[in-house]
């Protein structure tokens, strides 16, 4: 309190109720009471100063022999205020990807509450993804989302804002808090399969698109066959094969599917046709090109794996469809009567759709062996003829004799 000319008279304090009463009566003239700069909890410092006088004219009350003059000094509150910013993923194409970013979103509501939890207000957002609400007194307040925008997954936690007094110089305590809202998402589980006997097929590249045909995703199918493929977010999709896996045909069918619902796992399967082709064996005579029928083969495969057995027709043929790819050979494993075993090894691949491989092989003929009697038989007649000459002159011999003795 000063008099005048800015002379200080004294200084006072307030009660704990606001009031303050001078313990002395103040003489006749002009006053003014000025607050000093202080913290004053929960207020803002009012520095203007409060000018009265006491004089015969003055308003008065009595209170017994005193006369009181009535002053009302006052500071203001300090406020508060809640701003809620509020972004969501975004789905995003680029080069041939997708990805997520963050994105402004309006008119999602929210609930503001007291600190015991007594909805105060409803606020939405507005097209910079904001909400505030002001002319709050300090303490603590919750904020709940209450409702978002379709697509994306509702935030049910409950957020504690504190507004806290700062100094007798802010009149305005603000408290601000970046939320998000994710996207809904589901799992892709893909298979590629083999169309005959249903094993898994690894290596094989497939493309996924948008239903507005956007490319999003190229992959390689694992060792079980396998591309999982999770955030991904609600929507149509199909999917097409980019490159078949070794020994298979490309398919061209697209595989559609559709993620409807958070957290829905979706699982899909492609088929792959194997490459097959036809051998048409061939047994014949290695020197008359004859064909041998009833010879009987065994086919193997690089891993050394019987997978056929089977005899040549009457006309040295075997016809063995729906071959798969890959490297084989073929073993004779018991020749036609009257021909050797042929022991080599006749090797063949199949490595086009439908293609029709040719294989000949061929056998010898048994050769037997007969003697050579001829020299024998001369021989044999040479003394024969010897034997008879000689017979022959002992005859003559013997009759000459009996004549000389006549």
């Amino acid at each position: 309190m000063t008099y005048p000319n800015d002379k200080t008279v004294c200084e006072y304090e307030t009660t704990s109720d606001g009031t303050l009463i001078t313990p002395y009566p103040l003489n006749y003239g002009n006053y003014q009471v000025e607050e000093l700069d202080q913290k004053i909890t929960g207020y803002l410092w009012n520095k203007t100063p409060l000018k009265f006088s006491i004089n015969e004219n003055s308003n008065m009350i009595k209170n017994g022999e005193d006369s009181i003059i009535e002053l009302k000094f006052k500071n203001t509150e300090v406020k508060g205020k809640i701003v809620i910013n509020k972004v969501g993923e975004k789905f995003i194409i680029s080069n041939n990807k997708y990805s997520y970013s963050n994105t402004k979103l309006a008119k999602v509501e929210f609930g503001i509450y007291d600190k015991n939890r007594n909805l105060i207000k409803k606020i939405y957002t507005d097209k910079n993804g904001n909400a505030e609400i002001d002319d709050l007194k300090l303490g603590i307040y919750y904020i709940k989302e209450l409702q978002t925008l379709k697509g994306y997954i509702l935030d049910n936690k409950e957020y504690k804002i504190e507004l806290t007094y700062k100094d007798q110089y802010t009149s305005v305590v603000t408290n601000k808090i970046n939320l998000n809202n994710y996207l809904e998402k589901g799992k892709l589980e893909f298979t590629k399969t083999d169309l005959i006997n249903g094993e898994v097929i690894p290596n094989t590249i497939i493309e996924i698109y948008t239903d507005n045909d956007k490319l999003i995703f190229t992959g390689k199918t694992d060792k079980n066959g396998k591309i999982i493929i999770n955030n991904l977010k609600l929507g149509k999709y199909y999917i097409l094969e980019k490159e078949a896996a070794t020994g298979y045909t490309i398919t061209d069918e697209k595989v559609y599917f559709e993620i409807k619902k958070n957290g829905e796992i979706v699982k899909a399967e492609m088929k792959d046709k194997p490459i097959t082709g036809t051998l048409e064996f061939t047994k014949t005579d290695v020197s008359t090109s004859e064909a041998l029928p009833n010879t009987l083969i065994e086919i193997y495969n690089e891993k050394d794996e019987l997978i056929f057995s089977g005899r040549t027709d009457e006309n040295g043929k075997i016809t063995i469809p729906e071959i798969r790819y890959g490297k084989y050979y073929i073993v004779e494993k018991e020749a036609p009567e009257g021909y050797t075993l042929n022991p080599n090894k006749m090797y063949f691949e199949i490595l086009e759709d439908g293609k029709v491989v040719k294989a000949t092989m061929t056998d010898e003929k048994i050769v037997v062996e007969v003697p050579n009697t001829n020299k024998n038989d001369n021989l044999v007649l040479g003394m024969i003829s010897l034997i008879s000459l000689g017979l022959g002159c002992a005859i003559y011999g013997t009759i000459k004799s009996k004549k000389r003795k006549k």
